[in-house]
């Protein structure tokens, strides 16, 4: 299984993904095209609303989904960058699901090697960023990515980099806040209300982060 707390395993994440978001578009032509998806953010908000009208939740719990309420409003503030990320940067190839869930690693000819499972949200988008949130959050990693993509011709500057990851983590976060409101169809939510403490955390951080489009001008 692939995890991203092995050093080896986060190394050859940064090496995947770098060459499949430089892969030829003539290789894989019948793949659909990935669009940014807007609406995403606001019925996040609309789910949290929901979930904190669920019958199991502690005050503890309530002051979660609150705060994550609060930090999704902040989010309206950058949101509109996500669309600009798709004006003028080469078309990629996306996994659009690089969750760890979806990765192996194997041995092969003596080498290990990284194998992406679950295709199905594949495509090309106008930015890599639909992957760049799955990325491994330390620098090594993204300093590891972006000498793999210059070297196969890329012109994305380090800046621009950490400008899209910045989003991406932004994105991701969003829309996972999305998908838990499944769990709170039922009874028990404490697997659930886990979640949420990561993703809120995730989304202050997210927000906290300095990066804007003047960076990513640089």
């Amino acid at each position: 299984m692939y995890s991203p707390k092995v050093l080896e395993h986060r190394a050859l994440a940064a090496d995947w993904l770098a060459a499949l978001h430089t892969s030829e578009m003539s290789d894989r032509p019948w793949l659909p095209r990935r669009k940014f998806e807007p609406t995403i953010l606001e019925t996040a908000q609309r789910d949290v609303q929901e979930m904190l009208g669920h019958r199991a939740l502690v005050p503890r719990n309530v002051e979660t989904l609150e705060l994550v309420l609060r930090w999704l409003h902040k989010t309206e503030e950058r949101w509109g960058e996500l669309e600009l990320t798709e004006v003028d940067v080469t078309e990629s190839l996306v996994h659009g699901d690089f969750l760890p869930k979806n990765i192996r690693t194997r041995k092969r000819r003596g080498q290990l090697e990284l194998v992406g499972l679950d295709w199905d949200s594949a495509g090309w988008a106008a930015t890599p960023m639909y992957d760049l949130g799955f990325l491994p959050n330390d620098r090594a990693s993204l300093r590891r990515y972006h000498a793999r993509v210059r070297e196969a011709g890329s012109s994305l500057s380090r800046p621009e980099l950490e400008y899209l990851k910045a989003l991406s983590d932004l994105y991701w976060t969003v829309t996972f806040v999305h998908w838990e409101a499944l769990s709170f169809r039922y009874a028990w939510i404490t697997d659930a209300m886990r979640r949420m403490e990561v993703y809120e955390q995730w989304l202050r951080t997210a927000i906290a982060q300095d990066v804007t489009s003047s960076d990513h001008s640089q």
